[in-house]
């Protein structure tokens, strides 16, 4: 395989997943040997993920290898940072948190101590303090963790912007408002910018019905109303029970026993009779 200009790579071995290579440069020197890869030939942003008999890591477009294949885990660069998967991290203490961690992985507590964190260009580790869990997300601009059941964000520096307080999150992206993301801390809803972790929406609310029109409805003292994307009120709070909001931005509402249909801006589809 020719991986670019300066190296290639000759495998042998029966299936693409078991096949070894050796590297070698364009006057035929070995730079690399066994390096099995994970995901095609192609460097993405000047490196490639390999496995090695000790471990994973990755391939520079030079041929050298400058982090040490000893990893359960690595994954392409993306944005300047690569997520990496390893049994321990050089400078981070994992041992206590490890024991007490509630995360589970397939019904079982973090049976094989598998520890996430990201590295960056110089292979330097971006995030310095112990998680449960650390997952990409959106568009690599944000982080989520998790830590004793608890959900935080992390910028692209690795620091905080929003600590592990959260219950919960709006994993499935349900209300599509632009970076807006439904969040939970103690019963209480409200609204995060996930490209900073800003408060849009304080935790106010009981509850949420999901929308992808910018406002939904929104419990407040058991009574529904509806809000939108800046938290201005367009339906009072005296609504018993509604619906989600339909193609044409029509929801069923109900109010003291009598059920109707109505818009999101007050206009009134069928009387609440």
């Amino acid at each position: 395989v020719v991986l670019n200009k300066n190296l290639l790579a000759l495998g042998k071995g029966i299936t693409e997943r078991y096949r070894e290579y050796i590297i070698l440069d364009r006057l035929g020197n070995i730079l690399q040997r066994k390096i099995s890869f994970l995901d095609g030939f192609q460097f993405k942003e000047g490196c490639i993920p390999i496995v090695t008999r000790s471990g994973e890591g990755f391939l520079l477009e030079s041929g050298r290898v400058p982090f040490f294949c000893n990893l359960s885990g690595s994954y392409s660069f993306e944005g300047g940072l690569a997520y990496i998967l390893a049994r321990s991290i050089p400078g981070i203490d994992y041992t206590k948190s490890n024991k007490e961690t509630p995360y589970h992985y397939k019904g079982q507590q973090n049976p094989f101590h598998v520890l996430g964190n990201y590295v960056n260009r110089n292979f330097e580790l971006m995030i310095p303090k112990y998680y449960d869990s650390i997952e990409p997300y959106r568009e690599g601009k944000i982080r989520m963790v998790m830590k004793k059941g608890l959900f935080g964000f992390l910028d692209t520096t690795g620091q905080e912007v929003i600590k592990p307080i959260l219950n919960d999150f709006d994993a499935d992206n349900q209300y599509r408002w632009q970076h807006l993301r439904r969040v939970e801390q103690k019963g209480k809803f409200g609204f995060i910018d996930d490209r900073n972790g800003q408060q849009i929406i304080p935790f106010q609310y009981e509850a949420t019905v999901a929308s992808t029109f910018p406002f939904t409805w929104v419990r407040k003292s058991g009574k529904w109303g509806c809000i939108n994307q800046h938290n201005i009120v367009l339906l009072p709070f005296v609504y018993d029970v509604v619906s989600y909001f339909d193609a044409d931005s029509i929801s069923i509402a109900g109010r003291d026993g009598r059920m109707g249909h109505i818009r999101a801006d007050g206009r009134i589809v069928t009387p609440l009779a």
